[in-house]
């Protein structure tokens, strides 16, 4: 049995994948993409989250699971999208519509033809980008499954990292075993190799191995041409400049609306945070080793 529509062939070259560490940058990085002309944004698809780790630990075959998720992918979301359905309206949340592109055009949308063959027909150099965080383990099946996929990683420092995650209650006991969508062992993601070790971890700690190992999953990636990697203090520092570098890169150009979220990051004002917490001594060793390798000091 086979799925008769060619995904391959509606996904080559359009794809492109926005990923980080929780906390890291991958929303304002997200509203900046997705709001690139001819760009069909996607927020944290759940599918995305869920169906490769389950290829990349022997659960479902590559080619089934790779089938599943591009047809649920391109029908249940990017194709709702672009009919004008399935969009979040509420201006409170990241996954606003208006974050990425102007309410006017989506109206113009819903008056237009939304047959799912004009939609498809009418692609053109359409974009699709996918933002989901935590995804790095899995990479190597994302470009098995996408041809020509382009991924855009952002890192911050792991110490911010912490302290925010600390703050939103991120890659807490409770936040891991009840709120994370995700694969995982034993309450632990399923990335961790030593579940009792990461259950004796202070939360502190815990971030600070999450931090680490999904940035060694990116590591092996960072010089691959259809890859881009990019530190969250250096967009601060400097937005325009490397927010022009990501354009060129995805291929499509910037919006009035990626012009105010350029200017929004100018106007950001930091957080000041202690990093007043303990790492274990287990861990603290390779973590700082991981944070000079991405050019923070500890």
């Amino acid at each position: 049995m086979e799925i008769n529509i060619d995904y391959d062939e509606i996904y080559d070259n359009r794809v492109a994948i926005i990923t980080g560490v929780s906390r890291s940058g991958t929303t304002i990085l997200g509203k900046l993409i997705g709001s690139l002309k001819d760009v069909v944004y996607c927020y944290e698809p759940s599918p995305m989250i869920l169906i490769p780790p389950l290829i990349k630990n022997g659960i479902i075959n590559m080619n089934i699971g790779g089938d599943l998720l591009k047809s649920i992918l391109f029908e249940d979301y990017l194709l709702q999208t672009m009919s004008g359905r399935n969009i979040n309206y509420n201006t409170n949340e990241s996954s606003y519509i208006g974050h990425y592109i102007n309410i006017n055009k989506i109206k113009k949308t819903m008056i237009k033809s939304n047959k799912r063959d004009d939609i498809i027909r009418d692609l053109g150099d359409k974009k699709f980008i996918i933002k989901i965080p935590n995804i790095q383990p899995s990479l190597d099946i994302i470009k098995s499954i996408f041809n020509n996929v382009k991924i855009i990683n952002i890192t911050r420092n792991g110490n911010d990292v912490i302290e925010s995650s600390k703050i939103k209650n991120f890659f807490t006991d409770v936040y891991i075993s009840n709120k994370m969508i995700d694969i995982s062992k034993n309450n632990v993601p399923w990335y961790i190799n030593d579940s009792n070790l990461f259950n004796k971890f202070n939360t502190e700690t815990k971030i600070a191995h999450i931090w680490r190992v999904l940035n060694e999953y990116w590591l092996p990636h960072i010089s691959n041409d259809n890859m881009y990697h990019i530190r969250l203090e250096d967009l601060k520092c400097n937005p325009h400049t490397y927010v022009d570098y990501i354009s060129e890169f995805i291929g499509n150009e910037l919006t009035d609306i990626t012009n105010k979220h350029i200017e929004s990051i100018i106007n950001w004002k930091d957080k000041s945070y202690s990093h007043n917490f303990i790492i274990d001594d287990i861990e603290k060793p390779k973590y700082v080793s991981m944070m000079k390798t991405f050019g923070y000091e500890v």
